[in-house]
């Protein structure tokens, strides 16, 4: 999904009601997408939005905060798939 400037950001609220409604859990999502959910918890509970390293990724990909997801650390991680546009 490629997140443009007039894109709504979601609060740590609504995407947990996301999970909620569609019945998933967070930690079937991170380790999906190849992090720790202890860290995807952490962003999920922060009152302040990442500025960089997974923490960062994480809160783009959940949609809380405009920006990419950094292609060197997506090869890193196991289970990422890395796309180029």
């Amino acid at each position: 999904m490629r997140i443009t400037r007039y894109m709504k950001l979601k609060t740590p609220e609504e995407v947990k009601e996301e999970f909620y409604l569609a019945g998933d859990s967070v930690s079937e999502w991170a380790m999906i997408h190849g992090f720790p959910p202890s860290l995807v918890y952490r962003v999920l509970r922060s009152k302040d939005l990442p500025r960089r390293g997974k923490s960062h990724d994480i809160a783009v990909k959940l949609g809380m905060k405009h920006g990419t997801v950094s292609a060197i650390r997506a090869k890193k991680q196991p289970g990422t798939l890395v796309t180029t546009d």
